[in-house]
């Protein structure tokens, strides 16, 4: 569910962002159209909570896209918050307000979910603040911003940690126990929480923070009262894998690396259109009207593929190799594939697929067919680290072909029109 949210959110933002300002309802008659919209809206989620559609969360998230697209293009909502300060972070909060309202009523989520989001959407907000005030006080500069950036993510988990719906662990029992395992594992964490209520029961754990000194490991209580106490170690397993292969350093540089795959995407299609269609491309470079229509399907779509396909593909090999891990460091797959048939049982998902997991049975049948865990690890991970280091030079390569002025005053023509 989280990292459906992430996403979602992540694609309302860049909808915001690359929305182009029109102005097509103005005046009195405007405002009750809005109102009578909000109420529309709600309608909509009633019918849907009393129907029987097989795809409900489909149609629900289809409707929040939908209804905040209306908001920018219909009643102008991009055109009047432009005007004011912070407007990027007023249009996110816009479009959160539909996606809390679906996942509230809907599916009767309480304000621990609300927590919940909060701390997952603060770096964004922060980053955006910062950028706010280096744009304020004119003294923004590229190493500034990645200074910026880095801090915030390096530091954000602290903060994180105060918003979301956690408390600390105090049952002498599972703290001892815990503890003592990522002793024996040499981690070092800052503190170990629970997750508490947010209004369906969630059976999870994960540490939050890739530097060592703000690291915080949760467990969400349901789990720890369902998992015998070497299922859980095999849970805890899973998470020390990602620390020791350093999971959150590679993804960190896949999701660094969007904006460059962006951009080289972009001047793919450029140099195409150019080598292909030279004089249909002189054409269509000159209609800025195409262009804002095409900024807003362009950034939003191709960052959905690459969340969705390339993100996701190395998301699912780590969670593969995590796994293994456990297995090494329990000596036995059996608490690891135990605790995964039984939070398969109990959440409906044993033979369910996942796009950022795989689905549990697939995790079941794999570390059952595995021979060699330790090879595996060896093997697999040079060959998953040299995947993403041969991505992110591809990505620099098809810049490089930029080098020459003439195809690089193209693309530069194209970014601007975007822009």
């Amino acid at each position: 569910m989280l990292y459906e949210d992430l996403i979602y959110l992540w694609l309302g933002f860049l909808l915001f962002e690359f929305f182009p300002e029109t102005k097509v309802l103005t005046g009195i008659g405007c405002l009750f159209l809005f109102i009578a919209k909000e109420l529309g809206f709600l309608a909509l989620l009633s019918y849907l909570k009393r129907s029987r559609l097989v795809f409900v969360s489909i149609f629900a998230n289809l409707l929040v896209f939908l209804f905040f697209f209306l908001d920018l293009y219909v009643f102008s909502l991009k055109y009047y918050m432009s005007k004011l300060p912070l407007s990027s972070l007023l249009g996110f909060f816009w479009f959160l307000h539909y996606y809390l309202l679906v996942r509230i009523y809907l599916y009767r989520l309480s304000k621990g979910y609300i927590r919940l989001v909060g701390g997952m959407i603060l770096p964004i907000v922060l980053i955006i603040l910062a950028q706010t005030l280096i744009e304020s006080f004119g003294v923004g500069s590229d190493i500034l911003e990645w200074i910026i950036l880095l801090v915030i993510f390096g530091f954000s988990p602290y903060l994180m940690i105060k918003v979301f719906p956690f408390e600390p662990l105090e049952d002498p029992y599972w703290k001892e126990l815990l503890t003592n395992f990522l002793r024996q594992n040499k981690i070092k964490l800052s503190g170990i929480f629970l997750l508490k209520d947010i209004g369906k029961p969630l059976y999870t754990a994960g540490i939050i923070g890739f530097l060592p000194g703000a690291r915080y490991l949760f467990f969400s209580l349901p789990l720890l009262q369902v998992l015998t106490p070497e299922e859980v170690m095999g849970v805890l397993g899973h998470e020390i894998g990602h620390i020791k292969r350093r999971h959150t350093l590679w993804l960190l540089l896949l999701l660094l690396n969007l904006p460059l795959f962006l951009v080289a995407l972009l001047g793919a299609m450029v140099l195409v259109a150019s080598v292909l269609f030279p004089a249909k491309t002189e054409l269509i470079i000159k209609n800025k009207d195409f262009w804002s229509v095409f900024s807003l399907v362009y950034f939003v779509g191709a960052s959905f593929l690459y969340i969705r396909y390339v993100f996701a593909y190395f998301l699912r090999q780590f969670e593969r190799e995590a796994d293994v891990y456990a297995c090494c460091v329990m000596g036995s797959i059996q608490p690891v594939i135990s605790a995964l048939y039984k939070i398969g049982q109990l959440t409906g998902q044993l033979y369910k697929k996942s796009w950022h997991h795989y689905g549990v049975a697939e995790r079941i049948e794999f570390l059952t067919s595995l021979k060699d865990p330790k090879g595996y690890l060896l093997e697999r991970g040079k060959k998953l680290r040299f995947a993403i280091l041969a991505w992110m030079w591809i990505n620099i390569g098809i810049l490089w072909m930029f080098s020459s002025e003439h195809l690089l005053k193209k693309v530069s023509q194209f970014i601007n029109y975007i822009l």
